[in-house]
């Protein structure tokens, strides 16, 4: 699971603070916002800092070492866990909005609740023949499976946003030092999201290039002249809501408050689909229900999809899956969902008319001679070495790739 957003603030705020120290001293970078070239020493004391690597191996020891130690999550139940989160944390505008002090733990239940919710729609049966008496919810489950995750992804950036300004728009005497608010912003919106190539479940719905955009951002404003007055204060916002694109408060609770009504229908309609899925299997076991299955589990594919937040549906990833699978398993048609090397000594494979004829590919008749290859019919496909065993493993084409199992065969001279 991964770490909550206090216990990053916890890490910057003890072990790594000696750098971030460095990261928003003004003394130390030589020139002022006056100055010309002040927006690139910035940006290049951000990259540097975003980039140290001893700093970012230790952080990820520090995220693998808590991760260890976490306990399994105490039973709980999410649909009063979202009430309580709307009553004392994420309130309507009207009603005073975001409350600063428990935000942080906020955004850590949310983050519980989403991946309980993408568990539960990764193990219900979501692909069943037409006419079962689960179809229809199961279709329904996938549909707002993807509005869900879309409405997740808005109040993610968008809570996390407001907390920024909540944090920079205080007053000059109350406001925390510039040190810690650049800890608060690497605990929501850390350089790198250290979850994505792992094992573990990533909620991150944004790429590095638009968190680094944010960070660059609020450390250019901390660094400003005067970050306190009323005209930096509305650049600010402009640049995050506005240049980056992020949801301001009403935006993402509209969001919030779409994604509890379609977290309870998404929850009921997969109890429902599992109790039928189970009563159909009990019939079966017992001999009275039709022998085959009439739904299918859901693959290694359609599970990893609907946990990573894809914004295609269940079934949308597993016929594009299936689409590159062959029936024979000694050879894959072209075009699978792996990378495919150009055939040595035969450059412009992908381009027809450089199979057959050097001229129409030059666009220049009167010159180019034709160049003569034997089986050109051959030339469009490329075909696979696949291990002799890999063939009685339930994974397709890019699951054996991945594992080594699936290598492009290549042909090594040219038959003029």
């Amino acid at each position: 699971m991964p770490l909550t957003p206090q216990e990053y603030l916890d890490w910057w705020l003890t072990t790594a603070l000696d750098p971030l120290k460095e990261l928003v001293d003004k003394e130390a970078l030589g020139c002022g916002p006056r100055h010309v070239g002040f927006e690139q020493t910035v940006q290049k004391r951000q990259r540097g800092f975003d980039n140290d690597v001893d700093l970012r191996e230790a952080l990820r020891l520090h995220v693998k070492r808590l991760s260890s130690h976490q306990t399994p999550e105490a039973s709980y139940n999410p649909r009063n866990k979202l009430r309580e989160l709307t009553l004392n944390v994420f309130k309507k505008p009207e009603d005073g909005g975001l409350v600063p002090d428990k935000v942080l733990d906020g955004l850590a239940d949310l983050n519980s609740v989403e991946l309980r919710r993408r568990r539960l729609v990764a193990e219900t049966p979501l692909i069943f023949r037409a006419g079962h008496p689960a179809s229809g919810s199961a279709a329904m489950v996938q549909e707002l499976n993807r509005k869900a995750t879309e409405k997740f992804n808005q109040f993610y950036m968008g809570f996390r946003a407001s907390m920024v300004v909540e944090e920079l728009k205080q007053a000059k005497v109350t406001r925390k030092p510039s040190v810690e608010i650049m800890a608060v912003v690497n605990a929501l919106f850390p350089a790198h999201d250290l979850l994505k190539n792992s094992d573990d479940i990533s909620l991150v719905p944004c790429t590095d290039s638009l968190l680094g955009c944010i960070r660059f951002t609020v450390l250019y404003h901390l660094l400003g002249d005067n970050p306190s007055s009323d005209k930096q204060q509305a650049m600010i916002q402009e640049k995050l809501f506005i240049w980056c694109s992020l949801p301001r408060y009403e935006a993402a609770y509209k969001a919030f408050a779409q994604y509890i009504e379609e977290f309870k229908t998404i929850e009921s309609l997969c109890f429902n689909v599992l109790q039928l899925a189970e009563k159909e299997s009990s019939r079966r076991r017992s001999g009275s229900g039709p022998r085959r299955p009439s739904f299918t589990p859901n693959s290694v594919i359609m599970v990893k999809s609907i946990l990573k937040g894809s914004p295609q549906s269940p079934r949308e990833v597993e016929s594009l899956a299936s689409s590159g699978r062959s029936n024979s398993p000694e050879f894959v048609a072209s075009a699978p969902p792996v990378p495919n090397p150009l055939l040595k000594g035969l450059p412009g494979r992908e381009v027809s008319p450089s199979k057959t004829d050097g001229a129409a590919f030059a666009f220049d008749d009167s010159s180019a001679p034709k160049l003569r290859v034997k089986n050109t019919s051959t030339l469009s496909k490329t075909a696979f070495d696949q291990h002799p065993l890999a063939k009685d493993l339930n994974l397709n084409s890019r699951e054996k790739a991945q594992l080594g199992l699936l290598l492009p065969k290549q042909k090594n001279r040219r038959k003029f």
